[in-house]
């Protein structure tokens, strides 16, 4: 019988094309990313390349090392290693007060890329309590989205 591994994608294999992308997307080599993180170049390469079955401890400081340095948290990098389709249950849908689905998870996998002091200032009490600057912004966001 053959075996479903050469169509799957692994967990192992997606986390090492995320961790790739995210570096590639930085424009930095492999040998900076391990440099910066004080990890071995072999054991970035062996993670990009998907080259581990589970996450071992030694994994885990990996990518605790490495995260940091991609400017993502470790719960973004662990998610790329689980099968997401088979952790969704109706549980873990979420609806905003108009009762419309929000994607919690494409909006986790995104955030990476959102300037992260943009995002302090959006989540401040100055910001969120100035109800004339919160909808003059939302005008500036809809008219963008709409071009």
């Amino acid at each position: 019988m053959e075996s479903t591994q050469n169509n799957v994608e692994t967990g192992s294999q997606r986390l090492g094309k995320t961790i790739k992308a995210l570096r590639e997307r930085l424009k930095i080599t492999q040998e900076q990313l391990s440099e910066r993180a004080k990890i071995d170049r072999k054991e970035l390469c062996d993670l990009e390349n998907g080259a581990f079955e589970q996450i071992s401890d030694e994994t885990l400081k990996t990518l605790i090392s490495i995260c940091p340095h991609l400017n993502v948290s470790l719960d973004y990098l662990l998610i790329a290693y689980i099968e997401v389709a088979s952790c969704i249950s109706d549980r873990e849908h979420f609806y905003d007060f108009e009762g419309n689905e929000i994607d919690l998870y494409g909006i986790a996998r995104n955030l990476y890329s959102v300037d992260a002091e943009f995002l302090l200032l959006l989540s401040s009490a100055d910001f969120l309590g100035n109800k004339e600057l919160i909808s003059k912004l939302k005008e500036i966001i809809l008219s963008v989205l709409k071009n």
